[in-house]
């Protein structure tokens, strides 16, 4: 019902439009009495070319009308129904005129068209234009006046219009304008489209090949810890038929490739090697396990010598607009994991380190609150940021990063449930510092990974 009455509202104004134009429009009068009118007749000076003879002025103004007219009749009829063409040319209103025995003789006729022509050429307000013969003259070419008299056609060229004509046409031109607009407009909105799967498709995928280093280093991790071997080592294609099933080997091929890449060329605990199995060589990764001489284990070891443990890279984009990042930060409350192994920490203070280590990951970045869930499985840690900004650049600081072989991750926690875990975090406004300013747990070297260079 919506787009009937938007159609009627159209079709109503162009009405109005038409009937507009219409009584604007000055209605040909030929009238020698018409003060509008001008007649170039000739005199005895010769003064005035091309010009009418005073005694055929009459009989010349009542051609002009018929033939007026018949052009008028001539482009209504080409515009509307798809006619002949609706320009005459010399002898064709010169046939007409004497079929239609509106002259004595062909010949009365030829100069009785010539005179018309002198007449509308001197009476635009009639409506008649005076054509070239012949091929379309250039812009910057000049027409004698006298050549359009003797050898010019006659045409009407923006005839008054019946209504239904009027309304036909303006509507196949809304049409047409309509059409090629919505064809532009399909046309980038198929660009864009394609542009945000190519995008889509590359976050996919870039996503995909550090899910599978991560899986792979967990695998490889697994299966060191398994043996007693120290030389112990895995052929690449068993490690990707374990992980992928028959049917994402094929699909994710060009990710696996990148992954085994990626290890090969930036992870330092994992060195790729080849090997002869069988008379066959396999392309093998071989754990390199830390120096096992010295204390027999790492509670034995003074603190002097325990390993630090230190961010080791960005696995994934998490920069504002990407999409592992949330554009607006829902709470200032974070619940981070895989930031400590619970069997593997050694010492009292192991969990001042992982604190330590969050807030220098976190320079500049207000934390006001932490809490390590010490007898977690998942290597919890609970932290509240002054505000939900900043909790916001926490989140992008420490969400994807690499912290002692393990890819730490991030989700945000509402701010009534982290009240409830720990009421004194409330209380908590100051923003917290590392217990020492050595940065411990940061690279000596600002090492940048490949995400991070891209």
């Amino acid at each position: 019902m919506v787009l009937l009455a938007l159609t009627m509202i159209f079709f109503i104004a162009l009405a109005v439009v038409y009937l507009n134009v219409r009584s604007g429009e000055a209605v040909a009068n030929f009238s020698p009495e018409n003060t509008a009118n001008y007649y170039p007749l000739c005199n005895t000076d010769n003064t005035v070319v091309p010009c009418v003879k005073e005694e055929t002025l009459a009989i010349t103004i009542q051609l002009s009308k018929y033939l007026q007219e018949e052009l008028t009749n001539r482009a209504v009829a080409q515009q509307c129904q798809g006619g002949g063409p609706s320009t005459m040319n010399h002898d064709q209103a010169s046939h007409w005129l004497y079929s239609n025995r509106l002259t004595d003789n062909y010949e009365e006729s030829v100069r009785s068209v010539t005179n018309v022509k002198v007449l509308m050429l001197a009476n635009p307000q009639w409506g008649v234009s005076l054509v070239p013969a012949g091929p379309k003259p250039s812009p910057d070419q000049v027409i004698d006046t006298r050549d359009l008299v003797k050898q010019g056609g006659l045409a009407v060229l923006d005839p008054s219009l019946p209504l239904g004509c009027y309304l036909r046409i303006k509507l196949l031109f809304t049409l047409s304008v309509a059409l090629v607009v919505a064809a532009g407009v399909g046309a980038l909105y198929g660009l864009w489209m394609v542009g945000a799967r190519y995008i889509r498709t590359r976050q996919r995928s870039k996503q995909t090949v550090f899910t599978l280093i991560q899986r792979i280093m967990e695998s490889l991790h697994t299966h060191y810890s398994s043996t007693s071997d120290p030389h112990a080592f895995v052929i690449i294609n068993h490690v990707r038929d374990q992980l992928l099933s028959p049917a994402d080997r094929r699909a994710l091929s060009k990710e696996w490739i990148q992954a085994v890449n990626y290890i090969k060329n930036h992870e330092s605990r994992v060195r790729q090697e080849s090997t002869i199995l069988g008379g066959e060589e396999f392309e093998v990764w071989r754990w390199i396990a830390p120096n096992s001489s010295g204390p027999s284990s790492l509670s034995d070891a003074p603190a002097s010598q325990r390993r630090n443990k230190t961010w080791q890279g960005q696995a994934f984009d998490t920069m504002a607009g990407s999409p592992n990042s949330l554009p607006i930060s829902p709470t200032p409350c974070l619940k981070i994991r895989h930031m400590f192994d619970p069997d593997l920490e050694c010492g009292d203070d192991w969990p001042m380190r992982v604190k330590d280590a969050i807030l220098e990951k976190c320079d500049g970045i207000a934390v006001t609150h932490i809490q390590v869930d010490r007898q977690s499985r998942e290597g919890l840690v609970y932290m509240k940021c002054a505000t939900q900004e900043e909790a916001g650049r926490a989140y992008r600081a420490l969400h994807g990063s690499w912290f002692d072989s393990k890819l730490v991750t991030v989700k945000y926690l509402r701010l009534e449930r982290y009240y409830e875990r720990f009421p004194g975090a409330a209380r908590a406004i100051a923003p917290l510092k590392p217990s020492n300013n050595q940065k411990l747990s940061m690279p000596v070297h600002n090492w940048t990974s490949p995400m991070e260079a891209n």
